[in-house]
C-alpha cells in the first residue's frame, strides 16, 4: 500500500551528482506510519547525498529521551541518532510539522544509508571527478532509495512500538550476569559465556573460585566485558 506523504520538500541542487534515482526523489519526506501511528521522516544529507530515516516516539513512550545506543533494534546500519526536533529545520532537517491532533514533542531515533557498500551520490560524484571510486568494481554497492528507506522506517516503527510495552524483555537494555568459577582444579580458569551458539572468551584468566561478571551492554553493537576484579574491565574475544 502506498504511503501517504504529509509533506515533501526538494531543496538540494543535484546537477553534478550524475544520473540516478536521487534526481527525481524528494530531499525530505514526512508521514505518519499507518500501523503504529508514529511520526516518520526521510532527510537527505547535502554533503554526501544519502538518505537518513527517522521515527519519532511521543513523550509517554518508554524510550522517550533514551540514547540510541541503548536501544536494540534491527534497522539498516543500526541506529545512529536520537534527539528532539531541531527547531527551524521543519522543511530541511530533523524536525516535523505536527498534523492536527498529533504530538508536537517527539524523540527521534534515526539511521542512515552511508554505511559500507551504500552509494552516496554526492560523495561518489566528487570522487569520480578526481578519477577515484568508493567501491571500485564492487557489484554489491547499492543506492538506498526513498522506497527502501521508507520500508526501513516501517520496520523501525514496528519495533519501537513493541518496546512501548513495559513488559518488553529488553527493558532495561543493560544486563549483568553474575557467574562463579566453580572448578576446583589447580590453576586459573577462563571466563566463558555462550549465547546463540556464539562463545565469548575472556583473554585474561580468572583465578579459580572467583566471582566474575559478564556485562552485556544493549544496543546495535553490544559490548561484552569480563570483570575479574572491580577495577578490571577486559573486553571478551568473540
Amino acid at each position: 500500500m502506498p504511503i501517504k506523504i504529509d509533506h515533501a520538500y526538494t531543496f538540494i541542487d543535484k546537477t553534478d551528482w550524475g544520473d540516478g534515482p536521487w534526481q527525481t526523489e524528494s530531499d525530505k519526506l514526512q508521514w505518519v506510519d499507518e500501523a503504529t501511528g508514529l511520526d516518520c521522516l526521510l532527510v537527505r544529507t547535502p554533503m554526501s547525498g544519502h538518505l537518513c530515516g527517522y521515527v519519532g516516539v511521543p513523550e509517554d513512550h518508554l524510550l522517550f529521551g533514551e540514547d540510541y545506543d541503548n536501544v536494540d533494534v534491527d534497522v539498516h546500519g543500526g541506529l545512529t541518532f536520537s534527539g528532539r526536533c531541531r527547531e527551524g529545520q521543519e522543511e530541511t532537517g530533523i524536525c516535523h510539522i505536527p498534523q492536527p491532533g498529533r504530538p508536537d514533542q517527539v524523540w527521534w531515533f534515526g539511521f542512515d544509508a552511508a554505511h559500507a557498500w551504500d552509494v552516496r551520490p554526492e560523495a561518489d560524484a566528487l570522487l569520480a571527478s578526481y578519477g577515484l571510486s568508493s567501491f571500485p568494481h564492487d557489484p554489491a554497492t547499492e543506492y538506498r532509495t526513498v522506497s527502501s528507506m521508507q520500508a526501513e522506517c516501517t520496520r523501525l516503527a514496528a519495533q519501537l512500538q513493541q518496546r512501548s510495552d513495559p513488559t518488553w524483555p529488553n527493558m532495561p537494555t543493560l544486563t549483568y550476569l553474575m557467574l562463579r568459577a566453580t572448578s576446583r582444579a589447580l590453576g586459573p580458569l577462563h571466563c566463558e559465556y555462550t549465547e546463540e551458539d556464539v562463545e565469548y572468551r575472556c583473554p585474561t584468566q580468572i583465578p579459580e573460585g572467583t566471582d566474575f561478571e559478564i556485562v552485556m551492554q544493549g544496543g546495535t553493537n553490544r559490548e561484552f566485558w569480563c570483570l575479574g576484579h572491580p577495577d578490571e574491565r577486559t573486553p571478551l574475544d568473540r
